[in-house]
């Protein structure tokens, strides 16, 4: 993006996410000191290295698809990084990190709920509607608290809804139109790594309605976890 940092930053490197951990090219979350974040903006960098597509053009795609479909969306970009003063040189996706900037960037209420399921249970598709089991499936990001009964409300609607009455429980809960667009992408770039993990739940506190952001779109158009 023409960007050039020439200030040194101190701050810390991981790998981003479980699957790449078996590729040689593995994705970085990049968390910068507290000092640093004047000088860049953000404290966290995510780096898809897009190690299952030589192609390196199946990610991008479909968040531009995601994008022009009106759906909310973290900004991605590609980016050349560079390892130990140019020792190894790769390229990366570069995905916004979805926290309250996300949420203003977007124009939504950063009073709002903002909830990610969580990876490790594989309860995200709603079938727990138990407020007491919530804290199980999901991560609530904004605001940092234990309150899930909004979201265990919206959940027992969703799993008591007929196929007789389900489009009247979405329009009523959703911003209905993130979820059919969601639904048709996920169709289109053949997604299966999704529903009960890798997308984003936020409820505005005026419209009281759910927005579907979402996530994770490495395995996509055939790709999976096999290295070759």
């Amino acid at each position: 993006r023409g960007l050039t940092l020439h200030k040194t930053m101190l701050g810390r490197i991981s790998v981003l996410g479980s699957a790449t951990r078996v590729f040689e090219k593995k994705s970085l979350l990049i968390i910068l000191d507290k000092d640093a974040v004047l000088s860049y903006g953000s404290r966290r960098i995510a780096l898809r290295s897009m190690a299952t597509d030589k192609a390196m053009m199946r990610e991008w795609m479909t968040w531009k698809m995601l994008a022009a479909l009106g759906m909310k969306v973290p900004e991605v970009h590609f980016t050349r990084i560079n390892f130990n003063k140019g020792q190894k040189v790769g390229i990366y996706l570069s995905i916004e990190w979805m926290g309250e900037n996300f949420l203003a960037g977007n124009d939504m209420d950063v009073n709002g709920e903002f909830f990610q399921p969580e990876d490790a249970f594989h309860c995200g598709d709603l079938h727990t509607t138990d407020v007491d089991r919530m804290a199980l499936c999901f991560n609530k990001i904004t605001p940092p608290d234990e309150d899930y009964s909004s979201l265990s409300k919206m959940a027992s609607a969703v799993k008591n809804a007929t196929d007789e009455n389900m489009h009247q429980v979405l329009a009523k809960y959703f911003d209905d139109e993130t979820v059919i667009n969601w639904i048709v992408t996920n169709s289109l770039v053949t997604n299966g790594d999704t529903y009960n993990k890798n997308y984003w739940l936020f409820r505005d506190p005026k419209k009281d309605k759910w927005t579907v952001i979402p996530w994770d779109y490495n395995l996509t158009f055939g790709r999976t976890y096999d290295a070759f």
